[in-house]
């Protein structure tokens, strides 16, 4: 199984938005993200939601050629609901998805490993952090969605795009995460939390 397949499969069943170097009908190059709502089998096509880079819009009900997909990566901190009708239809009847992952079954254990991999021994003291204008404890209502202005949308996007584009293999056991900082100590060193709540970025509705 090829690493697009694994993204792909990851990214349907954990929520995630992928980022994507696509090459469309006109033979171009395009980069975006992409969310995956469901799967053409007799087309052989993703269909979801794309959300252009440059313009920080979302266009609903793309759908694009699975072999036209370049490279993908996931992108870490970003939720969308998962298709419970798809991933059951996964689990029920693999075969017929065959085509696009082939040893499905085997694959949850592999990305559980991946991540305990990823996990372990990760340092305490965070050097690499960017902080969103505007938002923290008191601002956040707690349990309930966050709205983002633009400009918080267009600064998480930039950063998260950035960062994924850095990405190489010596790099992969970085994890890219949105949190609110509860406590923490500024060292010289760098950051130490001791403290924080995970937050997802709903990117089609434009909040945390």
């Amino acid at each position: 199984m090829t690493s697009i397949e694994r993204d792909i499969f990851k990214a349907i069943h954990d929520g995630k938005w992928l980022q994507l170097e696509y090459r469309n009908k006109q033979a171009e190059i395009t980069h975006y993200w992409f969310a995956i709502e469901n799967i053409d089998i007799e087309k052989r096509m993703l269909v979801g939601s794309g959300l252009h880079l440059a313009k920080y819009t979302v266009q609903n009900d793309m759908r694009i050629y699975i072999s036209e997909i370049l490279s993908t990566q996931i992108v870490d901190g970003t939720y969308m609901p998962p298709n419970r009708k798809l991933l059951e239809d996964i689990k029920v009847n693999s075969e017929k998805y065959d085509f696009i992952f082939s040893k499905s079954r085997n694959l949850k254990v592999l990305n559980y490993l991946s991540d305990c991999n990823k996990l372990e021994g990760l340092p305490a003291l965070n050097t690499n952090f960017h902080l969103i204008e505007q938002f923290d404890d008191v601002t956040a209502c707690k349990n309930q969605p966050f709205p983002l202005s633009e400009n918080q949308f267009s600064q998480i996007i930039d950063n998260f795009s950035k960062q994924t584009k850095r990405k190489t293999e010596k790099s992969q056991r970085d994890i890219q995460q949105l949190c609110l900082n509860l406590l923490s100590i500024h060292t010289q060193r760098g950051l130490y939390v001791l403290a924080y709540r995970e937050m997802l970025l709903d990117v089609q509705n434009k909040t945390l």
